[in-house]
């Protein structure tokens, strides 16, 4: 379902027409920031080729080192 799908959803129904829905009072989650950088094309390709032959992903690679 796309949001805009979900919104026309939502626009046509409300929740007092679902009996078994609940409200969830207890929830928590934690943030993270996350800083994005541009990188140069020919270097992302390096960084991928790399994790590819360590078995991992571009992102992990970034993250962790080899």
């Amino acid at each position: 379902m796309t949001l805009q799908e979900a919104s026309d959803f939502w626009d046509e129904h409300d929740f007092a027409e679902f009996d078994d829905v609940v409200e969830v009072h207890d929830l928590s989650f934690r943030l993270t920031r996350k800083k994005y950088v541009g990188i140069d094309a020919v270097m992302y390709d390096r960084i991928r080729g790399k994790a590819r032959e360590l078995h991992t992903t571009a992102d992990h690679l970034m993250k962790h080192g080899s």
